[in-house]
């Protein structure tokens, strides 16, 4: 892990995420995770360059064995030991799926001098009552919500599903837009989305990236 960070300098944009090495045989910190391509193996979340996959650094799921800091979120820790090498510098640490993040997480990136983006669920603590029951809002799509308290933008955006996202990087009141198809052969039209979801999907992937190179070039065991 060392060697990793002395090797390269990255870039403003990281990812973080969970990647399974496959193993199906017997360990006690074999996982089963039906939405990775492998379902079976060790769970590692790691952190990476969004814009080649490089990964800066990594950490095996312990299971029962993690040592837990009573006052954080599980995700919000991992988040936390993962980025600290990084802090101080403005890095825009975007790019964590709704299972890490949380406001009290954007607050303690931002107090760190890092930038933060990452979709969220609306039952999260600090999460505002108004967006609790985002169907009740009735957005058509390209529709979108948003508050901010302080530093902390908070989205709730209508495309095919609702979109949930918390951000301290982008501004509430730009918006761009992104390109669907219609269902009628390839015809295609653009709807309006806000830029913290247009940042998030373009910068989300580092870490899938990384694992997806290291399953072209595996290391084979003898």
């Amino acid at each position: 892990m060392d060697k990793f960070t002395q090797a390269y300098i990255p870039g403003c944009e990281l990812a973080v995420d969970e990647v399974m090495i496959g193993f199906k045989g017997r360990f006690f910190l074999k996982q089963y995770l039906p939405g990775k391509p492998n379902k079976w193996g060790i769970k590692v979340r790691g952190i990476a360059d969004s814009a080649n996959g490089y990964l800066l650094k990594c950490d095996i799921y312990k299971g029962k064995k993690e040592i837990r800091q009573q006052d954080l979120l599980l995700g919000e820790q991992v988040v936390q030991q993962l980025t600290e090498n990084f802090w101080g510098k403005w890095h825009h640490i975007f790019y964590f799926d709704n299972f890490f993040s949380s406001t009290n997480l954007m607050k303690i990136l931002l107090e760190q001098e890092t930038y933060s983006c990452g979709t969220t669920r609306a039952n999260r603590k600090n999460w505002p009552t108004e967006f609790r029951k985002p169907t009740v809002l009735k957005l058509k799509t390209g529709e979108s919500r948003k508050m901010q308290h302080e530093d902390v933008v908070v989205v709730v955006w209508q495309d095919k599903r609702v979109v949930l996202l918390l951000s301290t990087n982008s501004n509430p009141w730009t918006d761009g837009s992104v390109t669907r198809k219609t269902g009628k052969g390839n015809e295609e039209i653009e709807i309006a989305c806000p830029q913290a979801i247009i940042n998030y999907t373009k910068h989300t992937g580092g870490v899938d990236v990384s694992d997806q190179k290291r399953e072209y070039y595996g290391v084979g065991r003898f």
